[in-house]
């Protein structure tokens, strides 16, 4: 490679990272009650909550990750002898993010994380269709999500991440028809007005596709 070349790709590189870095520094808020995030491990969704609230000025406490309230919950209730996960706690978890939903309002908008936000704001649109909530799904392929996966977990190989995931699948799923019957899939297109493959994109990339789309329905404000 030339010296001139080095010299453009050296500056490619700088004009995209400083791009990047402007586009990082934009700030807007929601013209909406809330956005929930949903979608199998390794998908990106925590990310993207992280980076949504910076976007939107979301305050920390109302960016709610339903796996992390799951974890204290059931870590205090080992501490209290509990042997497995308890019914109730997915029921208390499921009416948490319903009143959420339900009392969604652009004056105190939200970012919601959780596999089933999707499903539950597809249930209450249909008691209220003019519901101020956007239900985003992140997908990935299998191969890209053990790598994802894997990342966070070294230790582990992909045949033992592919079988925890798929045993905690399952479990996941016949808790949840213990709680809904008439659910056969959390992750049906169906259930979301926005879906993403975030096989090749990174995680600003994905950010940036979401926030074209709320752009375009005027769901967003400088």
């Amino acid at each position: 490679m030339g010296r001139l070349e080095r010299y453009r790709c050296l500056q490619e590189l700088y004009s995209s990272h400083a791009n990047e870095n402007l586009i990082s520094k934009e700030k807007y808020k929601l013209n909406l009650g809330g956005i929930t995030i949903s979608g199998p491990s390794g998908t990106g969704k925590t990310t993207l909550a992280r980076l949504a609230a910076e976007r939107y000025q979301i305050p920390n406490q109302r960016n709610i990750k339903i796996g992390d309230l799951m974890r204290k919950a059931q870590n205090k209730q080992k501490e209290e002898g509990a042997i497995e996960r308890p019914l109730n706690l997915d029921e208390q978890m499921d009416q948490s993010q319903r009143t959420l939903i339900q009392q969604a309002t652009i004056n105190e908008p939200f970012i919601l994380e959780g596999r089933l936000s999707g499903f539950i704001t597809k249930q209450e649109r249909e008691k209220n269709p003019n519901l101020p909530v956007i239900s985003i799904l992140l997908t990935a392929s299998y191969n890209k999500s053990i790598e994802r996966i894997k990342k966070r977990n070294p230790s582990m190989t992909e045949n033992e991440i592919a079988q925890k995931s798929a045993e905690r699948a399952a479990n996941d799923l016949q808790i949840w028809r213990g709680i809904h019957p008439e659910l056969n899939d959390p992750y049906n297109p169906a259930y979301y007005d926005i879906i993403i493959n975030t096989d090749s994109l990174n995680p600003q990339e994905v950010l940036e596709h979401i926030h074209n789309e709320l752009l375009q329905r005027g769901k967003v404000k400088n």
